[in-house]
């Protein structure tokens, strides 16, 4: 299990290799997310390398940037570009519409994966 811990500016992060599964919970407002996030690319790289045969993905993010918005467009690219199914759980809270509207925005780019939105409370 691959961890970066939570800051103020970027979300806990736990990418489970055996199970397929990357989280990001918290906030991602880093200004240089694609140094940031670099490291984990290549850990994402190596699972892919062992052709898993899914993938899942979740965010569970109170808010991101525009800069991290194109990492994780880029990140899920990457899966999506592997032999594996790979599946979204997008998670918001009820009330928040925009980051529900973000994720649509995601789905959109992506409509052939399956994305699933989760309220949380």
């Amino acid at each position: 299990m691959y961890t970066l811990e939570a800051t103020n500016k970027t979300p806990n992060i736990q990418l489970d290799e055996t199970n397929c599964i990357i989280r990001f919970v918290g906030r991602s407002i880093h200004e240089d997310p694609k140094g940031f996030y670099s490291n984990l690319f290549e850990k994402c790289r190596s699972v892919l390398e062992t052709n898993p045969t899914e993938f899942k993905i979740v965010f569970e993010l109170a808010y991101f940037n525009s800069s991290s918005a194109i990492v994780f467009r880029d990140l899920i690219r990457m899966f999506n570009a592997s032999s594996a199914t790979v599946s979204v759980d997008w998670c918001y809270e009820d009330d928040d519409d925009e980051m529900r509207g973000s994720g649509e925005e995601f789905n959109h780019l992506f409509d052939d994966i399956q994305f699933d939105f989760v309220v949380i409370s």
